[in-house]
């Protein structure tokens, strides 16, 4: 806690592969660091990512940004956001989401005059890739209660 801010880092280290990490465009890492409720709901506005990821066009013609890590090269998430009058825990994830670029394409298929067959197929294929994503890491931090009480003149 620093004033009425709260401040945590969330690292992740390419360690063990001998190349970019993710390897290829289909996958993305994210580092996620927010302030939760009593009743297990992200505190509005607390909310800060990192993405770990190459983002390239869906015809992979052109490459936006490239934040892979390379061998021993580690990433950080610095969290600073005002601490939220309801939270009581800070929710530390790190989560993979490995079929994120065929959800980008399943989508933007979607947005294109399709016949209902094909909606439907398409349909089913972004829901599947979007439920393919799952948490390798996650820690929650108890947030002080003198930190959580209210009071103008601090």
């Amino acid at each position: 806690m620093v004033g009425r801010m709260l401040q945590a880092n969330l690292s992740l280290t390419n360690s063990g592969a001998g190349h970019f990490f993710p390897t290829y465009v289909t996958p993305r890492v994210v580092l996620e660091v927010y302030q939760e409720g009593a009743d297990g709901s992200m505190a509005d506005g607390t909310d800060q990512r990192l993405v770990i990821a190459r983002e390239v066009s869906l015809d992979l013609s052109t490459e936006y940004s490239d934040t892979r890590l390379s061998p021993g090269q580690t990433a950080v998430l610095e969290y600073m956001r005002p601490r939220s009058l309801d939270a009581v825990l800070i929710v530390m994830k790190v989560y993979v989401q490995p079929d994120a670029f065929y959800s980008r394409f399943f989508q933007a298929l979607l947005e294109t005059d399709l016949g209902e067959t094909s909606r439907a197929l398409i349909g089913r294929a972004l829901a599947e890739s979007n439920r393919s994503a799952f948490v390798i890491f996650e820690d929650r931090f108890e947030i002080a209660a003198e930190t959580r009480q209210s009071g103008d003149g601090d």
